[in-house]
C-alpha cells in the first residue's frame, strides 16, 4: 500500500496538529488525482466498501474511539441513502464516485426544500451552507444559521426527511455556518458520523446512513 503525505499549511489542519494530531486520512471516493484514497488498493471487499462512525465524547470522557470497519455491508434498512455521480476509473481499476454531490434535499425553517449536492464531510466540526439560493435562510451577524432554526434533510425522490435538528452553537452537532453566493452546495461537517454510521460502497456508487449502533458486519 502507497502512502502519499502532503505537508500543508492550511490553518484548519494546523488547528489539529496544535492538539497532537498527526495527520488526516483522505478517505474520499472522487478522482483525487495524485492523492488517492489508500482503502481502495485494499483486496476485494475491504477496497469497495467501507463505514465510518465516530463517538461523542461523555462526562470527563474525552476522545472515544471511533470505528472504520472495511468490508462494511450496506445496511439492510438504512435510514437514508444517497446515490453519488459516477466519475472515473482509477489506475487500479477502482470505480471513483463524486461524494462532493450527494442528491441531498434541504429545508431551513419555513423556507421551501431545496435540493443541492451535498458533502458528508467527516473533517469538519460544522456545516457549511454555499449559495445564493440560500440567501434567505435565517442567520445571525457573524454569518451562523439562526441558533433555532429548523434544519431536515432527506434523500432525493424521499417521501420523509431522515433527519431533522434544530440548528445552535455546538460544533460537531448543530453549528452551521451561512454563506449565501455562488452556487448551491452543502457540506455537512461531522454531526453525522456522530449521529450515525456511513457505509460507502464503490460497488454501486452509494453512502447510507444507518444505526449508529450498527458498526457494520
Amino acid at each position: 500500500m502507497t502512502i502519499s503525505v502532503v505537508n500543508t499549511s492550511n490553518p484548519y489542519i494546523q488547528q489539529w496538529k496544535n492538539r497532537g494530531i498527526s495527520g488526516i486520512i483522505g478517505l474520499g471516493t472522487g478522482d483525487g488525482g495524485n492523492m488517492t484514497n489508500i482503502l481502495k488498493s485494499m483486496p476485494g471487499a475491504l477496497g469497495l466498501r467501507w463505514s465510518i462512525h465516530f463517538k461523542r465524547n461523555i462526562g470527563t470522557q474525552k476522545g472515544r474511539p471511533g470505528a472504520l470497519i472495511l468490508g462494511a455491508e450496506p445496511p439492510v434498512d438504512p435510514t437514508m441513502s444517497f446515490r453519488l455521480p459516477y466519475v472515473s476509473q482509477d489506475i487500479n481499476g477502482a470505480n471513483n464516485w463524486d461524494d462532493h454531490q450527494a442528491d441531498g434535499c434541504w429545508t431551513f425553517g419555513v423556507l421551501r426544500e431545496q435540493c443541492v449536492p451535498t458533502w458528508f464531510d467527516s473533517g469538519f466540526t460544522l456545516m457549511r451552507v454555499l449559495g445564493r439560493d440560500f440567501s434567505r435562510v435565517p442567520d445571525t451577524s457573524t454569518n451562523l444559521v439562526k441558533p433555532g432554526t429548523r434544519v431536515k434533510l432527506a434523500a432525493a425522490g424521499s417521501a420523509f426527511f431522515g433527519h431533522k435538528f434544530i440548528a445552535g452553537r455546538t460544533g460537531s452537532r448543530n453549528l452551521v455556518r451561512l454563506i449565501p453566493r455562488g452556487q448551491p452546495t452543502i457540506n455537512t461537517g461531522n454531526s453525522f458520523y456522530f449521529d450515525y454510521t456511513l457505509t460507502y460502497d464503490l460497488a454501486v456508487g452509494t453512502v447510507s446512513l444507518g444505526d449508529s449502533n450498527l458498526k457494520g458486519n
